[in-house]
Order: structure tokens, then sequence, then C-alpha cells
């Protein structure tokens, strides 16, 4: 209950939140800049844990021919992205990673600050591969606990969020690799000095 209560709360407020710009905005600035700088053209991506939709409308500007999804368990996130982020090419879905349907297939799925509160994160990660298209991407961001800062930060964090789990970026790289991935690139957001690590992991599904 305080899972969903506590998202349910954040909604109107999200794109308040002084995170906005020490870390949720680097996180969708560096999603987009990645995507363009590899050259890549998805004609289908999935956003997981979509929150009010902020990334979903950034990549639906950057690629209006793209179909965009944005999931996540969250019915007010959910209704707060319908009503600020909607477009031609944008769809919304009110669903867990798990409950998304397999008959469609994504060029590229992105997670950003979601991984953490997800109940069963390798299976999570697993069904992303089996959601990905044959050479498709996975990109995972999220604050990670890569030394005694970064658990100092996610002490706080907790207690306005519902229950997380971060883990360092090593771990993050071998669980993408556990659920069928090859190791992809890994860079970081290095913005603010007095933010945690946030790094970028990504994950490539054989053609």
């Amino acid at each position: 209950m305080r899972k969903q209560s506590i998202w349910n709360y954040w909604a109107p407020r999200y794109e308040r939140l002084w995170a906005q710009h020490f870390s949720l905005g680097p996180a969708r600035k560096l999603i987009t800049e990645y995507i363009q700088k590899e050259g890549l053209q998805p004609s289908n991506i999935l956003d997981i844990g979509c929150g009010v939709g902020q990334l979903v409308s950034d990549l639906s500007t950057a690629w209006p021919e793209t179909r965009i999804t944005g999931a996540d368990t969250s019915l007010a996130m959910i209704g707060t992205a319908r009503k600020n982020h909607s477009g031609l090419n944008i769809r919304y879905l009110n669903v867990p990673i798990e409950e998304v349907s397999d008959q469609e297939k994504f060029d590229i799925i992105v997670s950003t600050h979601s991984l953490p509160y997800f109940p069963d994160k390798q299976r999570a990660l697993q069904n992303m591969y089996q959601l990905l298209n044959p050479g498709g991407r996975v990109l995972i961001i999220h604050t990670n606990a890569d030394g005694w800062y970064d658990r100092f930060w996610h002490f706080f964090v907790k207690l306005t969020t519902s229950k997380a789990e971060f883990f360092p970026t090593h771990e993050l790289k071998t669980m993408i690799e556990n659920a069928g991935f090859m190791s992809g690139t890994i860079c970081s957001i290095d913005k603010y000095f007095f933010i945690p690590t946030i790094n970028m992991v990504e994950g490539i599904k054989d053609n």
C-alpha cells in the first residue's frame, strides 16, 4: 500500500522536485544524447517506470516517427503523464514490466531511476530481454551504491519514497549479463560533485 500511495502522492509534485535539476533531468538528457550519438533509429521504444512521462516526451520529440510507450504501476503517475506529456506517437500503460505484452517487440528499453523499486529486479531484466527485438538495447540508469557517500544519500532517498534496493555498478552489469544481454557501454552523469554516483549501464541482445 505504501509503495503505490507514496508515488501517487508525488505524481502532481514530481516535476517540481529538486532532483529534477541534479539527477532526473541529466539522466533523461544522457539517454537521448546516447541514442543519438550511437546513430540508432528505433521504431519502437519502451520506458519502464516512466513516472510522469518526461523522458517519454523527450524521446517523442527527438524521434517523432517512433512509437514511444511509457509503463508505470502508479495510476496517478500515468494520469499525470497522459495529461502533461501526450502525443500522437505516445501511449501509456498502467502495468508492471511483467504485464507488458510480448506480442509487441521493442528496439530500445529504457529505465531511469526505477529499477531499485522493482520487487524482482532479475526477473524484470529477463522480461526486458524477452521484449526486445534481436540487436535491441536496454539502457538502465539509477543512483549506484559505489561508495559510502552513495549509501549515505540512499538513506535519505528511502525516507521519501518506497522500499528500494540500490547496488554497485558492477553488480548491475552482472545482473544485466545474467539476464542474457551482452555488456555494452557504461557512462556516468558527472555534473555536480555533491550528488551520488549515477551511471548508465547498457545491455545488448544478440542478433
